[in-house]
């Protein structure tokens, strides 16, 4: 079943870069959107399914 989910998951995000701080200063920085698991889906119905730390991470 896991293995079954891990083919058919999609890890995904998106980041953009900031040059500048509120005050205009050059203040380059990285901006992420990132998901805390996957996404899965069978064709009809998309799941998300929570990444889940375990004691060897």
């Amino acid at each position: 079943m896991i293995q079954k989910r891990r083919e058919k998951s999609i890890a995904n995000g998106a980041s953009f870069i900031q040059n500048f701080g509120s005050t205009l200063n050059l203040h380059p920085h990285f901006h992420l959107v990132v998901a805390d698991g996957v996404f899965s889906g069978d064709g009809e119905q998309l799941q998300f399914h929570e990444a889940i730390l375990t004691p060897d991470d």
